[in-house]
């Protein structure tokens, strides 16, 4: 293809840049809304292929019934990924664990540094600090994401919690229950034997899981926390899920059982309604989510909060 034919044609470049870890497009390679609807590109770059910074492909540009050879150079421009990070409540005193479930991820292939910025935190004084993730890739981008750390006096009620929560995992659980079979049972418990109460309580674990365990009521932070804290006693992983946009507030639980992250929500639905949140996939609480649209985002949430979850359905339909 010579010059005046790649003009006719649109074509405006034959080497151009392509973002890794993402299969360039033909119209890199055409001046801005000149691309042909046929104009395409091959052949298709393999996945190790796309994550190499630097690395130029000779590929195919077919277009017009006429083809020419170009050249794309992989660069990265695309910042890091940070997940599991999220607000994060402990006792006056007590060790901060910042790394427990976070992960860093990144659309090229090298290193990627993870720095925690808390030099603002005093675990010796209650109160709420800022704590910054900070995270950068080969090429230098920068990803970064704050959370809230809230230290608090210990509860004078947590070795009452402690007891109580002890006592009802003694009753449910046997030895030789699976961890599905104990998270089932935990969770039903908490969906039927806490009633629901409007009345917010203070936003930490043991205080609602006070609310849950002792007084049997709480708003959905109490369900999320009572929760939490069976499942913790019982040693299967969970983590916080909140609500994002919406008229209110709601947490619930991301919980593994070994099998991948999926969504569990001990509180009580509308009456009448008889979805079950156990186990369930982004996609499935996306569908009862659109289903409820007197109560918009009911399900939503930031994934970049959030461990990777699993797409498979293990429960419902």
């Amino acid at each position: 293809m010579n010059a005046q034919q790649m003009e006719t044609l649109g074509i405006a470049r034959t080497e151009a840049a392509a973002e890794a870890g993402f299969q360039p497009d033909a119209s890199v390679f055409f001046a801005p809304n000149a691309t042909p609807e046929d104009a395409a590109l091959s052949p298709a770059l393999t996945e190790e292929q796309l994550r190499v910074v630097g690395a130029s492909y000779d590929l195919t540009l077919s277009c017009g019934g006429q083809s020419t050879a170009v050249r794309v150079v992989m660069t990265d421009t695309t910042p890091p990924t940070i997940s599991g990070a999220h607000d994060l409540t402990v006792s006056v005193g007590d060790s901060v664990s910042y790394r427990s479930g976070v992960e860093v991820s990144d659309n090229a292939e090298g290193e990627i540094t993870l720095e925690i910025e808390n030099s603002y935190v005093d675990l010796d004084k209650e109160g709420d600090y800022p704590v910054r993730y900070i995270a950068t890739d080969a090429a230098g981008n920068v990803a970064e994401k704050e959370i809230t750390l809230l230290v608090v006096e210990p509860s004078d009620r947590q070795e009452e919690v402690d007891r109580l929560a002890d006592e009802l995992i003694a009753k449910l659980v046997t030895p030789d229950m699976s961890k599905w079979d104990t998270c089932y049972a935990l969770w039903k418990w908490c969906r039927d034997n806490i009633k629901y109460s409007y009345t917010a309580g203070i936003r930490t674990i043991y205080a609602g899981a006070y609310e849950g365990l002792h007084d049997r009521y709480g708003d959905c932070y109490a369900y999320y926390a009572t929760f939490t804290l069976l499942l913790q006693k019982c040693g299967i992983e969970t983590m916080e899920v909140r609500r994002v946009g919406g008229t209110s507030d709601h947490w619930w639980n991301l919980v593994n059982l070994g099998d991948g992250w999926y969504h569990c929500d001990s509180s009580p639905r509308r009456v009448g309604d008889t979805f079950e949140c156990f186990m369930q996939t982004d996609a499935q609480v996306q569908a009862y989510t659109d289903s409820y649209p007197e109560h918009p985002n009911y399900y939503v949430f930031d994934p970049t909060l959030l461990p990777e979850r699993a797409t498979e359905i293990v429960y419902g339909s």
